[in-house]
């Protein structure tokens, strides 16, 4: 019992002389010259001097600024348009009742991203909204009748996307591709009578491509980063195709490439 106790407080000993001779090294390396009171911590700005400019200075180029992991937000428009999609109530297709001309239709997105040497890899979250109305008289055989239908879609969609935003210091055009699984929540209404529900998760792919806005005008540009956290921004364009669901219950919102454009910011 005596020599299983020794060994435990010989342990215990050797392991606090051990923390005791290494904590002022760690100290030391870490912090420096010792704290007299007058020292402060100072992050870097990642700032080079530019003299011909209005302040100075301007950030330096982005592949060598920017952390390893960050996220970016998305807010743009596109053409979706769901052309093989066949109304409920009524025994016409969908460009017949609806029209052939696409909706404009908002979308956001958020991604978290993990950068590397060369690009990044992001996981994309993303929700848009389309909205459509018909309100006309159509001939289907027995006489004109007048028909007021609303088709009404909200599509959550998740997926990854890689970019190739630092194959350069600065990515003033930087391609990506994207794809994942979307699940579209619909209602179609004619009437008092409606018919709703949710497709389950389909596939998705695209591609695009981003376009920077800061080389436009660093000054503003370093004003942001430090102002806002804004560490990038572009104008992105892309083409999308929705798949069509393997599941017998649910509508066919497949599409063809559909375009999509808007303002992305990298925080």
């Amino acid at each position: 019992m005596l020599l299983g106790l020794n060994k435990w407080t010989l342990t215990s000993l050797l392991l606090a002389v051990i923390l005791i001779g290494t904590f002022p090294w760690k100290t030391e390396a870490r912090s420096g010259p010792p704290d007299d009171g007058l020292w402060v911590e100072v992050e870097p700005l990642f700032l080079i001097e530019a003299p011909g400019t209005r302040l100075g200075t301007l950030l330096v180029p982005y592949r060598e600024r920017r952390p390893r992991w960050n996220w970016t937000f998305s807010l743009g428009i596109s053409s979706f348009h769901p052309e093989y999609y066949d109304p409920d109530q009524i025994e016409v297709n969908f460009e017949t009742l609806y029209g052939q001309e696409p909706q404009v239709s908002p979308e956001i997105q958020m991604s978290y991203k993990r950068n590397t040497a060369i690009g990044s890899l992001g996981l994309d979250l993303g929700v848009s909204y389309y909205h459509v109305r018909a309100d006309k008289e159509l001939d289907l055989g027995g006489g004109p009748i007048f028909l007021d239908s609303t088709l009404t879609l909200v599509k959550a969609r998740v997926g990854l996307t890689f970019t190739l935003d630092s194959f350069f210091p600065e990515p003033y055009l930087a391609p990506y591709v994207s794809g994942g699984f979307y699940s579209i929540y619909y209602r179609e209404a004619q009437g008092e009578v409606s018919f709703n529900g949710t497709t389950q998760a389909t596939g998705y792919f695209g591609g695009g491509l981003l376009i920077q806005l800061d080389w436009m005008d660093p000054i503003t540009a370093r004003e942001a980063y430090f102002g806002s956290g804004i560490n990038n921004s572009f104008v992105f364009l892309e083409g999308r195709k929705l798949m069509a669901s393997i599941a017998e219950k649910d509508p066919d919102f497949e599409t063809e490439p559909f375009w999509l454009a808007g303002l992305r910011l990298e925080f």
